[in-house]
């Protein structure tokens, strides 16, 4: 998939299109649908994407956040939004790994700005606000494709 998109960056912005229509669905139905299991495996992750950020460890922070998409995914409870994410996982995962590195060297506005808007997908889901976790996802998507835009183009 990497050659694929190396070879036809259009697909990137394919990629972050569908990114923001799925995940905007898992993040309003963890939301809703999400048990303290859940809650607190996100809880859990996010403290890990803060340490990372704390000890400036760009890599382990963009897997961190790659495991807490699945783990929005999987608290969505949703057999189809659940089967589409682990089908297209690899892709998903090497882009969010390859924009979050990315936007995370980039400076530390950005950086910054990523945790935020990971913090308010997470405050959102576990205080039960779906709309709410579908709006900061996909504010959250916009902020990547915003950046790959500006950073491509």
């Amino acid at each position: 998939m990497g050659q694929l998109v190396a070879d036809h960056p259009a697909l990137r912005s394919d990629i972050v299109e569908f990114r923001r229509v799925l995940e905007g669905a898992t993040a309003y139905f963890a939301a809703l649908r999400s048990n303290a299991d859940d809650r607190k495996r996100i809880r859990a992750l996010m403290r890990e994407l803060e340490r990372c950020h704390r000890v400036d460890d760009k890599v382990a922070e963009a897997e961190a956040d790659a495991q807490l998409h699945d783990a929005i995914a999987q608290a969505s409870h949703n057999a189809m939004f659940l089967h589409l994410h682990v089908s297209v996982i690899a892709m998903l995962r090497e882009h969010i790994t390859i924009s979050g590195t990315g936007m995370r060297e980039y400076g530390e506005d950005s950086s910054e700005l990523l945790l935020l808007q990971h913090r308010t997908v997470c405050e959102a889901i576990c205080a039960r606000r779906p709309e709410e976790a579908r709006t900061a996802m996909q504010t959250h998507i916009d902020f990547v494709r915003n950046w790959l835009e500006r950073t491509e183009g």
